[in-house]
């Protein structure tokens, strides 16, 4: 796409939907290994739940790493085609293949062999991941340099995130059935999904831009750019507060589908209730950015925090007895906090 001189007009409608292809893939990759990675782990794969949960954090660890590196390493390329663009051609064959990688079937083998193997792949797969997800993310403010522009962007990119978390939740799981189940059938889909995460990532690079005129800025080394960071009380304050925030909301992720299966007694209804989840939060949105119009932000991470943890108690004492309506009206309550 050719690059516009100056902050010009708004951004075709057409390039900001193939823009939000990117975080489509991206978080449909994110949202199967929460919601679903687990479980393949423990319950296809036969790997033993401590195990199957150090395997992601493994691979989390690196990520944190790898993510400032990444930034790093993309302010300062220097290639024709720009300096955050060509990593989307040389990233999407890896995220693909190493997405159908992690669900290969390999039941047959021994535990520690299995934990290896998928620990191993998971660690290089968010580095794959990272070398798309960090320039992609840092070319909105290139492409979009008024406010406006950048919101519009965004609000594409969340919908493309959402379409994207809404298939790996409602999809990948019929689909492994329908390919026979167990250890062939999430093996197929992965294959499948492989494919289609790195599909759109061509479109991506053709259809955005690169503003010239930039340098490099100077960088502190690495590890002392991170002692800065911790040395900022306000830093490490949101820090902490984000963070205990998504440890709370990926554990129950997490625990959703063992929920339905083992609990509940009705793993049919996980899909469909993490539809309803998830078109709640989609739906809430709206209500609660014009209620920060008038509220701080403070008080709205409070009311979401009340909202998300009501519909946990509310969930805690569910029983196998109870109508799936109660459930949805539940999971549907926790959407609404959520999304604050």
């Amino acid at each position: 796409m050719q690059e516009p001189s100056g902050p010009g007009p708004a951004l075709p409608t057409r390039a900001k939907v193939i823009y939000a292809l990117g975080d489509h893939t991206v978080n449909l990759a994110l949202s199967s290994l929460l919601f679903l990675y687990p479980f393949f782990l423990t319950d296809v794969i036969g790997l033993r739940a401590s195990l199957a949960g150090l395997v992601p954090l493994v691979g989390r660890a690196i990520d944190a790493f790898s993510d400032p590196l990444m930034g790093r390493l993309s302010d300062a390329t220097r290639l024709r085609a720009g300096r955050r663009r060509p990593y989307f051609l040389m990233g999407m064959i890896p995220f693909g293949l190493l997405y159908a990688a992690l669900w290969a079937d390999r039941s047959g083998s021994g535990e520690a062999a299995q934990f290896a193997y998928y620990a191993g792949v998971y660690a290089v797969f968010v580095v794959a991941m990272t070398v798309l997800s960090v320039p992609y993310l840092a070319l909105i403010p290139e492409m979009a340099p008024s406010y406006q522009e950048r919101t519009a962007v965004n609000a594409f990119r969340a919908a493309g995130a959402i379409c994207g978390t809404l298939l790996a939740a409602t999809a990948m799981r019929p689909l492994a059935e329908l390919f026979g189940g167990g250890g062939r059938g999430w093996a197929t889909v992965g294959m499948i999904a492989g494919l289609y995460l790195a599909l759109p990532w061509p479109f991506v690079f053709r259809s955005t831009f690169e503003r010239g005129g930039h340098r490099a800025p100077k960088q502190l080394p690495f590890f002392a750019s991170l002692r800065s960071l911790a040395e900022h009380r306000s830093y490490r304050s949101l820090t902490g507060l984000f963070l205990l925030g998504r440890i709370a909301i990926d554990l129950t992720s997490t625990m959703f589908i063992y929920y339905f299966t083992y609990w509940l007694a009705r793993p049919e209804d996980f899909g469909p209730t993490l539809g309803l989840f998830l078109l709640s939060v989609v739906g809430s949105l709206p209500l609660w950015l014009r209620i920060s119009r008038y509220v701080d932000k403070r008080t709205i991470f409070l009311l979401g925090a009340v909202s998300w943890v009501g519909s946990q108690m509310f969930l805690l004492a569910a029983t196998p007895a109870w109508p799936p309506l109660w459930i949805y009206v539940g999971a549907a309550i926790g959407g609404v906090g959520y999304a604050a």
